[in-house]
């Protein structure tokens, strides 16, 4: 298998900074698939928290909560 290369240089101002990162087919698929599901996961749990927001929130026909009610003197 031939091996995927990939070289970074940056330089700002006195500081250097050289990575390179060397990678098979197979480890290319494999960190595609890694980051896809991180991105799958994390659009379930913000799904998540919104729907669970939405359920918190009260319905338009639900009686006032206790808290809320004031007397007017």
């Amino acid at each position: 298998m031939t091996r995927q290369v990939a070289t970074l240089r940056l330089r700002a101002g006195a500081l250097r900074v050289r990575a390179r990162v060397a990678m098979t087919p197979a480890g290319l698929v494999a960190t595609g698939v890694l980051v896809s599901s991180v991105l799958l996961s994390t659009a379930a749990v913000v799904r998540a928290a919104g729907h669970t927001r939405r359920a918190a929130l009260p319905k338009k026909d639900d009686p006032p909560a206790l808290g809320t009610l004031r007397e007017d003197t």
